[in-house]
């Protein structure tokens, strides 16, 4: 059976039935299951097909197997396209769909948009491996029941944008959520206090924290839970965090295992990049977006110190000039953004992009004002694993270097060329002829 088979037997019987060749077809398009059809499934019984109203109705009836009648395995996998609101519902239907829905691999992540009593009795019975709460105005008795009935088993925990962001909420965090490893806080109103508050857990093990936009947090709330999860911390995004001094952002130096740090749109400067630089030995990614008092020095410093770099963001880092990317030549970099930076010129960019041509996948050149892009794209062609590049407001890009570059780059899977002019329609057309595979986007 097919949708379309799937979409007549609704009309005539009113409701959606499947058979196992439907259900199959579902797994295989990996679309969303809406609970309003896989309730009626539910809600089907085989005893309807005597109530059918002509012979083609019971025939079709006949054909169908219902939905409790289908196997586990079956059954589990159309599940996991519900939402976490989806399987709570369905598990109020009968005994065996609420055992099945109730499986840890379907329970594991749980999406929360309202805190209730029915969201922390299925939280308690379900034992959520992650939570996100996306509830702004979220009670703070709430939210620390929802925690308390997660307990250990949660590693995962994100509060975007959240308002209920005072210490007892992270005081039950710190005294439930004993297993955390996982924090994401961005944009939330979390302060000081609430961080002293976590720091309470005998052994805090953090392993990644997004505390981007959280312009409540000053020097000492950032220090107090650097400290606790000095040991553990392997990712940390301080982004957006302008409040925050470059002495207090040196801290990052006590988290030696970090692998990934943003610090995009921060005050750090280069003194406080290479104190930084000689601790994280192990860093591969790093976010310098928007730092305009990161200088060619503080560059240097990582390039010294972290030589298993392989992401570095520098878009809008207009402090950097050509000794800066000099000094990154020995680098094994996969992503390079230099996108915005006016200050570099078409022989320093040139130079870089070939010393790190075999390793190079992501390379964002967009509004570098003083870069020759013919020239630049000349040696662009010499990356032979290239799959992202970014010309965006590059208005000297011509239609003749591009071909050469996609011709030339077989892996080439996004081209972004917004704000050039004089890239019309026609043209995108023929570059779209010479890889079918290649997402112009302009």
């Amino acid at each position: 059976a097919t949708s379309r088979d799937l979409t007549e037997a609704a009309s005539y019987l009113g409701d959606f039935v499947l058979d196992a060749s439907s259900v199959l077809g579902l797994m295989q398009t990996s679309q969303p299951l809406p609970i309003a059809g896989a309730c009626g499934l539910v809600l089907t019984h085989p005893g309807e097909a005597e109530q059918a109203g002509n012979h083609r109705d019971r025939q079709l009836w006949s054909q169908c197997v219902h939905l409790p009648q289908l196997p586990s395995e079956v059954l589990r996998e159309v599940f996991g396209f519900l939402s976490t609101a989806d399987l709570k519902q369905l598990r109020l239907v009968c005994r065996r769909l609420s055992v099945e829905a109730a499986v840890p691999r379907l329970c594991a992540v749980l999406n929360v948009n309202v805190v209730d009593k029915q969201t922390m009795g299925f939280a308690g019975r379900a034992n959520p491996v992650s939570l996100m709460v996306t509830e702004r105005s979220c009670s703070e008795t709430m939210l620390c029941n929802l925690l308390a009935a997660c307990g250990s088993s949660l590693r995962s925990l994100a509060l975007p944008g959240s308002d209920a962001t005072q210490p007892a909420v992270f005081g039950a965090m710190a005294r439930h959520c004993t297993q955390l490893h996982q924090l994401d806080l961005r944009l939330s109103s979390v302060g000081n206090r609430c961080l002293r508050a976590l720091t309470e857990a005998k052994a805090l093990q953090l392993r990644s924290l997004n505390l981007q936009g959280c312009t409540s947090i000053t020097d000492p709330g950032l220090k107090a839970v650097l400290s606790a999860c000095a040991s553990t911390l392997k990712s940390l995004d301080l982004s957006d965090m302008s409040q925050l001094s470059s002495r207090g952002l040196e801290r990052v130096g006590e988290c030696n295992k970090l692998r990934t740090l943003s610090l995009a749109n921060t005050t750090v400067t280069d003194s406080g990049l290479a104190r930084l630089a000689g601790n994280l030995r192990h860093l591969r990614h790093l976010d310098l977006r928007g730092c305009k008092q990161a200088r060619d020095a503080g560059l240097a410093a990582v390039a010294a110190w972290c030589g298993r770099l392989e992401a570095l963001r520098l878009s809008n880092a207009t402090g950097v000039s050509d000794g800066g990317l000099a000094s990154l030549h020995r680098l094994p970099l996969s992503l390079l953004h230099l996108g915005g930076i006016c200050t570099i010129s078409t022989a320093a960019v040139c130079q870089l992009i070939d010393a790190v041509a075999t390793t190079l996948t992501s390379l964002d050149l967009s509004s570098c004002a003083n870069v020759d892009m013919d020239e630049a794209l000349v040696v662009v062609r010499r990356c032979p694993s290239l799959a992202s590049l970014c010309l965006n407001n590059c208005v000297g890009v011509r239609r003749e270097a591009l071909a050469e570059v996609i011709a030339g780059s077989p892996l080439l899977e996004d081209l972004y060329l917004f704000g050039i002019k004089r890239i019309q329609d026609r043209d995108t057309q023929s570059l779209a002829t010479i890889n079918p595979a290649l997402r112009l986007h302009r």
